[in-house]
């Protein structure tokens, strides 16, 4: 029965940014794109939605937990707080926030609360008040941040779509992408921190890059793996420059709720698509079994 409730779902969110969080009473709690959260107890699943709660959005990018459990939640149209009972939403008509498209949530050891958006660069909330950092009053290199990490330090850790890993030590800010470091991709999408306090970074076309900046330790930057397809620009408005490894196969796009709209067959190791008759949004392309998010402008 649980497995036939999860199914139900339209898509959960495995990613970095969103991945399944277990409060401290262990429930379990799920993004989805478009059916809201889903918390799951060990037996039972509850769903939370707009029609039955005061989430913002059903369209949930990112989950955290604070040190009061409450539940953080960025959405397509702004923060959804969860105290266990209470809902109080969070957007740029009613706080300080600088852009409703929330993708990713970090909280430091001050609990000060990190907001990553689309385009809007990063919001921070102490509780009362609300800080912007853009790439027009700080170091930011781009203002889509999709995925935010703290290391032991209390660094904070952006993935910007474009502009590489900016680290923020809360005076100084520093850029790592491509032309100044060994990062290997600029489209940076996730970040892990592990025990010794290495940087992980996933990018969209490139591989994992690996860094270790503790000066006590030897610096070090890896190339781990190497995708069979590449997609520019993305997001795209119009045309998207396709290149691939592995020739043969159909490449197909699904939107959001699964639906099949459009596939090719890549005869070529560069190949060219024009995406100018589809609707603005998120779209899911798969690719002899390699899957990715495609953004049509």
């Amino acid at each position: 029965m649980c497995k036939k409730k999860l199914e139900n779902l339209n898509t959960i969110l495995i990613t970095k940014k969103s991945q399944p969080i277990a409060g401290q009473d262990s429930n379990k709690w799920f993004a989805t794109w478009g059916s809201g959260i889903s918390k799951f107890d060990g037996t039972n699943w509850t769903t939370f939605n707009t029609s039955n709660s005061g989430l913002v959005n059903d369209t949930v990018l990112s989950i955290t937990i604070d040190a009061q459990g409450n539940k953080w939640f960025g959405t397509a149209a702004g923060i959804s707080k969860f105290n266990g009972t209470t809902w109080t939403t969070y957007k740029t008509g009613n706080s300080g926030l600088t852009n409703n498209y929330v993708i990713s949530i970090s909280i430091d050891t001050l609990g000060n609360k990190w907001f990553g958006t689309w385009g809007g660069g990063v919001s921070k909330f102490n509780g009362t008040t609300w800080t912007t950092y853009k790439m027009n009053n700080s170091g930011l290199p781009n203002d889509t941040i999709l995925a935010i990490a703290i290391d032991k330090k209390g660094n904070k850790w952006f993935a910007t779509f474009g502009g590489g890993i900016s680290k923020f030590n809360g005076n100084t800010w520093i850029t790592y992408n491509t032309s100044n470091s060994g990062l290997v991709d600029d489209n940076t999408y996730s970040i892990l921190i592990d025990a010794q306090n290495s940087k992980w970074f996933g990018t969209f076309g490139g591989g994992v890059s690996k860094f270790d900046d503790d000066p006590l330790t030897i610096k070090s930057v890896s190339f781990l793996d190497k995708p069979t397809l590449v997609i520019s620009p993305n997001p795209a408005k119009s045309i998207l420059n396709i290149t691939t490894t592995t020739t043969g196969k159909d490449l197909v796009v699904y939107d959001i709720t699964g639906k099949h709209i459009l596939h090719q067959l890549l005869t070529k190791e560069k190949t060219t698509i024009d995406i100018s008759t589809l609707s603005a949004g998120v779209y899911i392309y798969e690719y002899s079994g390699e899957k990715g998010k495609l953004i049509k402008e």
